[in-house]
């Protein structure tokens, strides 16, 4: 009960101080007046008043308000990777290309119920010309075992493959596509010969072979 009593206390104290020196008090004229405050830079104030407190808000005008805003709250520019460093953004631009050529590619063979992925495991079997083994296909698609385990797996519940024993080694898995994988890889290639129709519109024959060139000039 002290405690609380204490508090309100010193909240009618602290409430009391505010309103006192809040309140104007009038000066007599024996009074000595204070001399007004000579206009200073509120940038830069003057060493016997550090910080600018003493300059009310009022004087300041709009100029030097801005002024001060601008030197204080400018900051630098961000320098933009997309069209900046040695290479003047060619890499930026060049993997943005690939991404959006990726992406085309990639609906177009969703349209016929593919993927690249799915399409590219489905190429190797048919340049295999023969069932493969899934380590022999990992291998084709530089990739790890259980990631084409798990790839050729959809594409069998899919019906566009089979996998089957070795005669020679029975331990060893073989995939090769039915032939309902031969007719849907048939309908993979054409779409995908549908985006390269428009990329070779696009570009002159000069073009895409000098196109040919740069790029592997980045890859050597």
């Amino acid at each position: 009960m002290q405690r609380e009593h204490g508090r309100s206390n010193l909240g009618t104290i602290r409430r009391t101080s505010l309103s006192r020196s809040l309140t104007p008090v009038a000066h007599k004229e024996s009074d000595p007046v204070a001399p007004p405050l000579e206009r200073s830079d509120p940038c830069h104030p003057k060493e016997s008043d550090p910080v600018g407190l003493r300059r009310p808000l009022l004087e300041l005008d709009n100029s030097d308000t801005f002024q001060c805003m601008n030197e204080t709250l400018a900051a630098p520019a961000a320098e933009c990777a997309e069209r900046s460093g040695p290479d003047e953004g060619a890499l930026i631009a060049v993997l943005s290309a690939a991404e959006g050529l990726r992406e085309r590619l990639e609906d177009a063979l969703v349209a016929v119920g593919l993927s690249i992925s799915k399409f590219d495991a489905m190429e190797q079997l048919i340049q295999a010309g023969e069932p493969v083994t899934l380590g022999a296909l990992a291998g084709r698609l530089h990739c790890v075992r259980s990631n084409v385990t798990q790839l050729v797996d959809r594409l069998e519940a899919d019906g566009l493959v089979q996998r089957g024993s070795c005669a020679e080694d029975r331990r060893a898995i073989r995939a090769r596509l039915t032939p309902h994988g031969l007719e849907r890889h048939a309908a993979g290639l054409e779409a995908i010969r549908a985006v390269q129709k428009d990329v070779a519109q696009r570009l002159s024959a000069a073009d895409r072979a000098r196109l040919i060139e740069l790029l592997s000039t980045l890859t050597r």
